[in-house]
């Protein structure tokens, strides 16, 4: 049984096409036995444990004011959508482009592709 894929990956997808055996099983394959499921495991409490290592990469995030930036954001992702959330990033990237695709959650890739294409692409178009 596969808890992160089957309980929280799977049941957040939001667009029908993501919701095949062929796609749940393209997330599975990574991940045939407990052993190689175990980052899934650890990586959420990892996040909470690494709190002052992750806010010492924050407070230098303004080194990257001039690189280009596009927000794309899952308005429907009970996590990340809050207006603070939000703002905090629009503090840190100014310029950046924000995007809010207001039927994707968390897994915003799989849920809106053609919009984080675009915001790749836009990027990509910016540069030197």
């Amino acid at each position: 049984h596969n808890f992160f894929v089957n309980r929280l990956l799977l049941p957040s997808l939001r667009r029908p096409e993501s919701k095949t055996a062929a796609v749940r099983d393209a997330y599975l394959r990574p991940f045939p036995t407990p052993a190689s499921r175990m980052g899934t495991y650890v990586f959420p409490r990892e996040i909470n444990n690494a709190t002052a290592w992750l806010m010492s990469i924050q407070a230098k995030l303004n080194t990257l004011a001039d690189v280009p930036v596009e927000l794309v954001m899952g308005m429907k992702d009970v996590l990340l959508a809050s207006e603070t959330f939000i703002s905090r990033w629009q503090q840190i990237f100014p310029n950046a482009a924000l995007d809010r695709v207001e039927d994707a959650g968390h897994f915003f890739q799989e849920d809106a592709p053609d919009r984080v294409a675009a915001a790749v692409q836009r990027i990509v178009e910016r540069l030197p």
